[in-house]
């Protein structure tokens, strides 16, 4: 009795670690196969012909404003201040659901983030007579930046983090149309193997087992790679597709 005890002990021993194995195969080709894309996705290919794909509003600066003495810390300025909201609507509305109404989606000039600030050194970057219209505080809870410094405030509760511009009447917004000019040649062969492979992890419940959906950040188990900077991927990311006129 003892004997077939620990024989059973054994074969769901063995079946668990064999099963760990084909999930680690799996898991190490997956990573493979992101790697792959990654480098693949580097190129773009141009569409014969541009897709609309709908609108954008920007700010730009008012033509008063260019002609006075102001216009060229103005046009400085802009790039870094300026915010470009796409909508497929072309009054820029979204759907409130609690009160089942659409309102206006806002847009406002955008901050930069202190830590942006001092990686990008634009204290040196900007001219005294531009920078001296960046001051430091707190953005609206709408906009992005509100999020970005929760990672600054980490231990300086209470401080402000975003240089805002505090003349936001120099500039005025404007909207036009933008098409997808731009394309991914996605490899089909491979986006059909990596399905079924992430199918066979879900199935499997393998993610929640793992401690949740990880995979993205273990760059890190590759010495000779540089950590994952999401700050990266998301200026790749724009940069995918060209959302100009044709």
């Amino acid at each position: 009795m003892i004997a077939q005890k620990h024989s059973r002990r054994e074969a769901r021993r063995a079946t668990h670690e064999n099963q760990e194995r084909t999930f680690k195969a799996l898991r190490r080709r997956l990573d493979e196969i992101w790697e792959i894309q990654r480098d693949q996705n580097k190129g773009l290919k141009k569409l014969d012909e541009p897709i609309f794909a709908g609108y954008k509003k920007f700010f730009v600066v008012r033509d008063d404003i260019t002609r006075s003495p102001w216009g060229e810390e103005a046009a400085i300025a802009l790039p870094y201040i300026n915010r470009i909201l796409y909508c497929r609507r072309k009054d820029f509305t979204a759907k409130d659901y609690k009160t089942k109404k659409w309102v206006e989606i806002a847009h406002n000039l955008k901050g930069i983030g202190k830590t942006k600030w001092e990686n990008e050194k634009l204290d040196e970057v900007l001219p005294p007579k531009v920078k001296k219209h960046f001051h430091l505080g707190f953005p609206d809870p709408n906009d992005p930046e509100f999020y970005s410094g929760w990672g600054y405030s980490y231990g300086n509760r209470g401080k402000p983090y975003v240089y805002k511009w505090d003349k936001p009447w120099w500039f005025e917004e404007t909207q036009s149309r933008y098409y997808f000019t731009h394309y991914r040649d996605a490899d089909g062969v491979l986006e059909s193997e990596k399905q079924r492979i992430e199918n066979k992890l879900e199935t499997a419940n393998y993610w929640a087992k793992q401690g949740g959906h990880n995979r993205y950040d273990d760059w890190n188990r590759h010495p000779e790679q540089d950590p994952f900077d999401w700050h990266t991927w998301d200026r790749y990311l724009e940069g995918m597709v060209n959302r100009d006129e044709p």
